[in-house]
């Protein structure tokens, strides 16, 4: 899929969430917002909570991407985020942005903010191209929070699927890559 395509998925999803989720919330229905951390393995609970639609018969699932924090989440609403080892997570970040050194054109490099800078930064094998976890717990008090270990993904959410009553098929997401 294209860059172009996936932006407009993107703002499809985002608009979707401006409407829907006041709808669903005057339904009733519980409000539970994933807080994609970056290279904690978000896109996989993404791609499983969109399977299904995003809402089961008491919960209404928000999807929110890396600006979104735990403080934004309303008081007395669920939130979802995914931590990971801190070392495991810096050698996602070094490789996800190698590769798109490697891959990527000058002009799309630019586009994505990474300078000559930082190219000199991926060959000497250091990067820093995101935020701490802290930043996103940051003032968060009073929250109801599910935190989900990506060491331990697969087995964390099919327990998470119980809570919520998420379908029993649906699987998280780097579950179907290669099938």
């Amino acid at each position: 899929m294209n860059g172009f395509k996936v932006k407009l998925r993107r703002y499809k999803y985002t608009i979707q969430q401006f409407f829907m989720c006041p709808i669903h919330r005057a339904l009733g229905k519980q409000m539970v917002h994933y807080i994609h951390v970056g290279k904690t393995g978000g896109t996989s609970i993404k791609i499983a909570l969109m399977s299904f639609g995003r809402k089961t018969k008491t919960h209404y699932f928000c999807l929110h991407g890396h600006g979104f924090r735990l403080k934004d989440v309303p008081k007395n609403d669920i939130a979802v985020i995914t931590v990971r080892d801190i070392d495991a997570r810096e050698a996602s970040a070094y490789h996800a942005r190698k590769w798109k050194a490697d891959h990527y054109g000058r002009f799309k490099r630019l586009l994505i903010g990474m300078g000559k800078t930082e190219m000199a930064h991926i060959k000497l094998g250091y990067t820093k191209a995101h935020k701490p976890q802290a930043w996103y717990w940051e003032d968060a008090e009073d929250r109801q929070v599910y935190i989900l270990h990506t060491e331990s993904l697969s087995e964390e959410f099919e327990i998470f699927k119980q809570v919520m009553g998420i379908p029993p098929w649906v699987k998280c997401g780097h579950e179907n890559q290669g099938s």
